[in-house]
């Protein structure tokens, strides 16, 4: 009795092995922090797209302007730097740019105002961050205006005027003007001869001649610089939101010593789900967290002694076959189906013997039939 006591705790013990080893393994719904970055190797002529997440309905965005091309003796201006929060819609492509900086005398891209291809000055920065197809502006990080090829005559910080050219007092040379929240900056000025620079547009810097600045780009660009003699620098685009706007949380200077390209960085939280897995007592399956609007990627196969593995089913018994390409929008179990290996193979290992015991019985009834008739005789 007692041997038979052990022995039957034995198979309740691996019975019950066999039934925790198929159960799913867990994992943990939650609300987790995502981003993703972009920088001027990630963009096309400034441009890419951005498709919100499912489920997402709140960005933060992140954007940095370019800094305006530098002259033989000048700077250019340093973009912008812009934190914002943004209400979304979720599946909303959105336009992200990121600004590179002026050079001399190209302009960055997007919308940097151009200086002469033939003199040395700087051309303007592009601006950095995000905007709807429509063109309607979420964040948007200045840039700054381009250096001209005078003496110490620097582009223009975003949201500043570029510096006037020598002597401007004499009718030489202006600085164009800074972009404003609802206008593009004023080309600079120029004595009788001169030229004046280019006026700046909505995400356009002006462009700055023969040897001024151009204006960096922005919500509204800034102006090219004037010339007659001297040339004045390009003005630095505006930024978006303005001060005391919608969801804005910090907008200031980039830092010196920060790279002259501009960036752009989405934070955002997205909502997960468990797919748990029951293998229905063939080996364990770990569950996967799945961000929301995602699809699962399918397991390994699970493996289960006499039993071929059928797919994963919507239910433990019937249900409807799971497509891993579906989105997932709930946390969900999904349910390991088996085909017996008889029905699997087509085969039947038992068939042989059941045919071979069945001729024996078949024999010795026909035996003790005989017997039985001889004796009635």
């Amino acid at each position: 009795m007692r041997t038979l006591a052990r022995n039957s705790l034995a198979v309740a013990a691996l019975a019950g092995l066999v039934f925790a080893a198929s159960l799913p393994l867990a994992a943990t719904a939650a609300i987790v922090p995502r981003s993703v970055s972009f920088a001027v190797a990630d963009v096309t002529s400034g441009f890419t797209t951005w498709t919100v997440p499912a489920g997402v309905t709140s960005i933060r965005v992140t954007a940095v302007g370019g800094n305006g091309g530098g002259g033989p003796s000048s700077s250019g201006g340093r973009g912008d730097a812009v934190t914002a929060d943004v209400v979304v819609v979720p599946g909303t492509a959105l336009t992200v740019a990121v600004g590179s900086a002026g050079q001399s005398p190209s302009a960055g891209t997007p919308g940097g105002g151009a200086a002469n291809p033939l003199s040395s000055g700087g051309g303007g920065g592009g601006w950095s961050g995000v905007r709807l197809a429509d063109l309607t502006p979420l964040v948007v990080a200045g840039a700054g205006g381009g250096a001209s090829f005078s003496l110490t005559t620097n582009g223009g910080d975003a949201g500043q005027p570029g510096s006037d050219g020598l002597f401007f007092r004499f009718g030489f040379g202006g600085g164009g003007g800074a972009g404003t929240a609802s206008a593009g900056g004023a080309g600079g000025t120029a004595g009788a001869g001169g030229i004046t620079g280019t006026t700046g547009a909505l995400y356009q810097g002006g462009a700055g001649p023969n040897g001024a600045g151009g204006g960096g780009a922005g919500y509204y660009g800034g102006g090219g610089g004037g010339i007659y003699w001297s040339a004045g620098g390009g003005g630095g685009g505006s930024s978006y939101p303005v001060s005391g706007g919608p969801g804005l949380i910090s907008s200031a200077l980039k830092a010196p010593a920060d790279p002259a390209d501009g960036s752009v960085t989405i934070a955002y939280d997205v909502q997960t789900f468990v797919v748990a897995f029951d293998s229905a007592a063939g080996s364990g399956v770990s569950a996967l967290t799945v961000d929301e609007g995602d699809s699962a990627t399918a397991p390994a196969d699970p493996s289960r002694a006499g039993y071929s593995f059928g797919g994963w089913y919507t239910a433990s018994s019937g249900g409807t076959a799971w497509n891993f390409g579906t989105a997932i929008a709930a946390d969900r179990t999904l349910y390991a189906h088996w085909i017996p290996m008889l029905a699997a193979t087509g085969s039947d290992p038992i068939g042989p013997a059941l045919s071979g015991g069945m001729i024996f019985l078949l024999g010795v009834a026909a035996l003790l039939l005989s017997r039985r008739r001889r004796r009635t005789r």
